[in-house]
């Protein structure tokens, strides 16, 4: 008899108990805690301007969920919106095209909310890409652009493009060369600059209308060219070239480098200061407007295509193998970047101290929107050699490449988010 008792009275406390933390009748779990951390969040970028996010619901007692957003090169996170349960979706409108977002997710009900969910990314991609081609289709290396309006693309055989309406036609200027010209740069004003194979130099004082040819006192290849500001300029290249001119380019001094190593790249920032690139990761820093150089340790060895100087004291170089290398301290330190991928990069742009590109070998573009920590390749794929890369007014960027390819991104037209 006391054995019967006993199982009645544990079938009683198991019925009591499975009422309090198990389904009720109508299925529904009772809500007597706050809820679990929403898990596997995801960000999928759907267009230039629209990113979905999606998670799973781990405890099924929330009433609803926070989604929050940081923009890339931000550091507060910002209440984007909320979601009822049971819905595990929300996408983010109006966001900026060729940008970064970090999401998060919390869930709440009366009780409380959850701890925030892991943390997912997504970039958008460029709003919208033109592709087309050169009127004389010669291999494109250098491209510059004055304003949103006026820009200036020079390549194989004296090849000069130039363009007045942003990209949108590209015309042929009449050549003064029949070198390969590897590089332009233009002025404040008016003047621009190209440099070539053979110490070629041509320039233009009409915005890129007209050239004429200069006496560089070489015959190395020069691979880059540089405004430094009023009436000055620099030119690099083979064995260490270093040419500076302080008079608009009618005479170049050859100044000591002390290497012997190509220079592939050079910028200055509208400063005293310029750095220069190159093969065996050589970096070379000017404090004097290009006057003296010294050599600095780059931390790699690898060539060095293309550096970019959008700030005094901050710069960042590109080249072979997908090396990228940053310094903030007027090369200091020179800082590796690691951002996932080997192709080659060529070109460099950084429009200010935030934005930039590089491209290279595969025909694609990578961008960076916190000074060049970290970079982003863009969804597209252009089947060329991308050599010249331009980041302009705006927020545009044109490419330039083999068999006279030009890709164009029209400026962004999605607002940054409240």
């Amino acid at each position: 008899m006391k054995f019967t008792v006993l199982l009645i009275s544990l079938a009683a406390l198991s019925c009591k108990v499975g009422n309090m933390t198990g389904p009720g009748q109508n299925g529904q779990v009772p809500v007597n805690r706050p809820p679990g951390t929403p898990a596997y969040l995801r960000a999928t970028a759907l267009s230039a301007s629209l990113i979905e996010v999606e998670w799973i619901d781990t405890s099924r007692i929330a009433s609803g969920f926070a989604v929050e957003r940081l923009i890339r090169g931000d550091s507060t996170w910002d209440f984007v919106d909320s979601v009822v349960a049971p819905a595990t979706k929300y996408q983010d409108a109006g966001l900026r095209c060729a940008s970064t977002y970090s999401y998060r997710v919390y869930a709440y009900n009366d009780l409380g909310r959850s701890f925030n969910s892991n943390i997912a990314d997504a970039s958008t991609p460029f709003d919208s890409i033109i592709v087309e081609k050169s009127p004389d289709r010669q291999d494109l290396y250098g491209i510059a652009f004055y304003d949103a309006h006026t820009g200036i693309g020079v390549g194989n055989h004296g090849a000069v493009i130039r363009t007045l309406n942003g990209g949108g036609q590209w015309d042929s200027v009449r050549r003064v060369t029949g070198e390969l010209l590897r590089s332009v740069a233009l002025s404040t004003g008016s003047v621009a600059m190209a440099v070539g194979t053979g110490g070629t130099i041509i320039r233009s004082t009409d915005r890129g209308a007209s050239w004429g040819t200069l006496t560089s006192g070489t015959q190395n290849d020069l691979r880059s060219v540089a405004y430094i500001g009023g009436t000055s300029w620099i030119a690099v290249g083979y064995g260490g070239t270093i040419l500076r001119s302080s008079n608009a380019g009618v005479t170049w001094l050859r100044l000591t480098s002390g290497i012997s190593a190509t220079l592939y790249g050079v910028a200055f920032s509208g400063s005293s200061m310029g750095v220069a690139s190159g093969t065996g990761g050589v970096i070379l820093w000017s404090s004097n407007s290009g006057i003296d150089w010294a050599k600095q340790n780059s931390e790699t060895a690898r060539a060095l295509y293309s550096v970019s100087m959008p700030a005094p004291g901050m710069a960042v170089a590109v080249g072979e193998l997908g090396t990228i290398i940053r310094t903030t301290d007027a090369g200091g330190t020179w800082v590796p970047i690691s951002w996932g991928s080997l192709f080659q990069l060529y070109a460099v742009s950084l429009a200010d101290s935030m934005h930039g590109v590089a491209t290279g070998a595969t025909g694609g573009i990578v961008h960076t929107e916190d000074g060049g920590l970290t970079w982003v390749r863009q969804p597209f794929s252009v089947p060329s050699i991308f050599l010249g890369i331009s980041a302009h007014h705006g927020g545009e960027v044109t490419a330039v490449g083999s068999s006279g390819t030009i890709v164009h991104t029209v400026s962004c037209s999605g607002g940054s988010p409240p």
